[in-house]
């Protein structure tokens, strides 16, 4: 496999990180707590509703994604975004899936 597609493109490094940097890195963290909480929002619904065991899949889901931001938060390379793309793709057919088949008129998670 060619280097360029493995290599990552951006390394946190606090010795030389610039504005930008810090701003990026600081950014991917905060989104990572937004999707932990996101994930812990669905986890406590599915507890009161015991809808289907694919909300904890839906939940985990969630937590997968904040951690591919806190990943991203010290590096960038190609993997990890087609990681990501992958998880965004099933966060978001779990989430049609979910929401179509036990809370149709739900608009936010």
């Amino acid at each position: 496999m060619p280097d360029v597609l493995t290599r990552p493109w951006w390394i946190w490094n606090p010795q030389n990180a610039s504005l930008g940097d810090q701003i990026y890195r600081g950014f991917n963290l905060l989104e990572a707590a937004v999707w932990f909480g996101l994930g812990l929002l669905v986890f406590i619904r599915w507890t009161r509703t015991l809808n289907s065991p694919w909300e904890i899949v839906y939940s985990l889901t969630f937590i997968a994604f904040g951690l591919s931001d806190v990943a991203e938060a010290w590096e960038q390379s190609p993997p990890l975004l087609a990681a990501k793309g992958v998880i965004l793709a099933a966060l978001l057919t779990l989430r049609h899936a979910i929401r179509r088949r036990w809370y149709p008129s739900s608009r936010v998670y």
